[in-house]
């Protein structure tokens, strides 16, 4: 896949988190679009390109979110790199379940790590609610990105623009 066409992706779905998903809240949560790209987009780039991507999502967002700063670049960066461990074992066909539950149990840790302190100091049935809800949306989000992410790859490999400047 083309690294421009993945990073207009990329800048889309930074766009999408920042100002149309936050209007769009589920028991006040919303679903993670950056890391469910970049885990999905571990499927079809390099880890050079993705962790560069991964480097910019995290920083972008941690200057947008609230939390601790680093953590979502640091992350990000974490789940890149076991993500590209994952999926380096096992078959070469790309199975579109194995990003979605990777998403779903990479958004489940981080959403009890920022909430550590809620859960620490009870259990709370809205806090628990919030974080799956949050990873759910997640995981759906991943689904999206790996039928989008899926078709371009298909079409990338259909056409071939290498055979056009060839010389004899």
């Amino acid at each position: 896949m083309k690294l421009v066409g993945v990073v207009l992706l990329f800048v889309l779905s930074l766009l999408l988190q920042i100002f149309f998903m936050e209007s769009w809240q589920v028991a006040g949560v919303t679903a993670n679009v950056v890391m469910a790209f970049i885990v999905v987009a571990c499927l079809f780039m390099p880890l050079e390109q993705i962790l560069w991507l991964g480097l910019f999502g995290g920083l972008m967002f941690d200057f947008y979110n609230n939390a601790d700063f680093g953590f979502s670049m640091g992350f990000y960066l974490l789940a890149i790199l076991l993500a590209k461990l994952v999926f380096k074992f096992g078959e070469n066909e790309h199975s579109w379940w194995k990003p979605v539950i990777f998403v779903v149990i990479a958004s489940l840790i981080q959403a009890i790590l920022l909430r550590f302190s809620n859960v620490l100091l009870g259990f709370n049935w809205v806090v628990v609610f919030q974080i799956v809800i949050y990873s759910l949306l997640t995981g759906l989000a991943a689904v999206v990105w790996y039928l989008v992410l899926g078709q371009l790859n298909d079409l990338s490999e259909k056409i071939n623009f290498r055979g056009f400047s060839k010389s004899k």
